[in-house]
């Protein structure tokens, strides 16, 4: 009977030993950390914040390894005429290279609209807007890097392949992978300014990798492929979105600080995935590395190519630029949807208001996908 209850209490006895290994842990490490950072600071720091920078750094070594890897699949196993040295991809394949676009759509359906907003409310009360504003700015901002990042990245794959994408990509998530970092720590020390210096690199990081997997469609598949890698590429980002709000709906009883590791880990998997589908023999494809001038460009020379050319292209190009800048003024009260639910419909709880949020928004995604796609085949017909 003695044998039978100290079995029976032996699960309990182990769980009880993790549980107290783990504030021990945990307590070893608050001790070195208050003896290098200033108390007030120290005591917001706890063993996740700790144990996510060693992690990051971990996944950013596989990902060095794995991008000086060659996955050979059966991507390109399909002969393909219409462009030479160039073979058309597997959808499987087309999926796993722009599966970074998944990310995109599960960060734009969450960072912006909502946990901006959230953490408004947290760090700045009555000024949220302000903070939210601030923030998008910089959004922007990085934005306009775009076709210098591109232009950039162009250059240095005249000199190496491998290191114009791979490495971009490669920096680009190591970049916004300490800006998540450093808006974590931002909110744990409540500091306004220190989030948005994080969010400065986490911006600059997500232009620097977006760019690059956005470039790679062109430079990858063939000419008959590019129109199914399009509609492919939206569906990774509509689908990220709609689980993004779905996330948002499920957790809503959860504290929303949960999304940056969840951006941490979404970011790491999709570029895994990117990066398994680039292959070296492919970004040296016959005829291809001709196609871009090899001399380096000064700064001004770079601005002048980057911003100022696409603005003389000869055909639409200028004024679908310019129809994009119009639309995109009056889609801009869409991000404030989470303060119109407050605000205006009245809802104060965190649960309903993020559980309407995320309904009214996956209703909003769907609805936009539907249009575009009506209006595609609306189009095609009168064509």
């Amino acid at each position: 009977g003695g044998e039978a209850g100290g079995e029976s209490m032996q699960p309990g006895a182990t769980a009880g030993g993790w549980s107290d290994t783990y504030e021990q842990l945990e307590e070893t490490m608050k001790d070195h950390v208050k003896a290098v950072l200033p108390e007030n600071v120290a005591e917001h720091v706890t063993i996740h914040l700790l144990l996510t920078p060693v992690l990051l750094g971990f996944s950013m070594i596989v990902l060095i390894a794995i991008s000086m890897c060659d996955w050979k699949g059966d991507s390109n196993s399909i002969d393909d005429e219409a462009k030479p040295g160039i073979k058309p991809w597997s959808i499987a394949g087309i999926c796993a290279l722009t599966s970074y676009r998944f990310y995109t759509g599960f960060l734009s359906a969450t960072w912006m609209p909502y946990l901006l907003a959230m953490e408004g409310a947290e760090l700045t009360m009555e000024r949220q807007s302000v903070f939210m504003g601030t923030a998008k700015l910089i959004y922007g901002m990085s934005i306009l890097m775009n076709p210098m990042f591109g232009l950039v990245g162009d250059q240095v794959a005249v000199v190496s392949r491998w290191s114009g994408r791979r490495l971009f990509v490669l920096a680009g998530v190591a970049v916004g992978g300490l800006g998540i970092y450093g808006c974590l720590v931002a909110v744990e020390i409540h500091s306004v300014r220190w989030y948005m210096i994080a969010t400065v690199l986490w911006m600059l990081g997500e232009a620097m990798a977006d760019v690059t997997t956005e470039t790679l469609v062109p430079e990858l598949l063939p000419r008959t492929q590019y129109q199914i890698s399009s509609a492919i590429r939206a569906l990774n980002f509509l689908i990220g979105g709609l689980i993004g709000y779905a996330c948002l709906v499920w957790f809503r009883h959860l504290h929303y600080s949960w999304l940056y590791y969840a951006y941490l880990v979404v970011m790491l998997i999709c570029a895994f995935l990117t990066l398994c589908s680039i292959q070296t023999q492919d970004l040296q494809a016959p005829g291809q590395r001709q196609q871009r001038p090899a001399n380096a460009l000064s700064f001004s020379d770079l601005i002048v190519r980057a911003y100022f050319m696409p603005a003389n292209y000869k055909g639409g190009f200028p004024r679908a630029c310019l129809c994009l800048f119009v639309f995109s003024l009056g889609s801009a009260p869409m991000f404030f949807l989470l303060l119109m639910v407050r605000d205006v419909i009245g809802i104060k709880e965190q649960g309903p208001m993020q559980f309407h949020f995320g309904l009214i928004s996956m209703v909003f995604f769907v609805m936009a996908a539907l249009a575009s796609v009506l209006g595609t085949a609306s189009a095609e017909e009168g064509d």
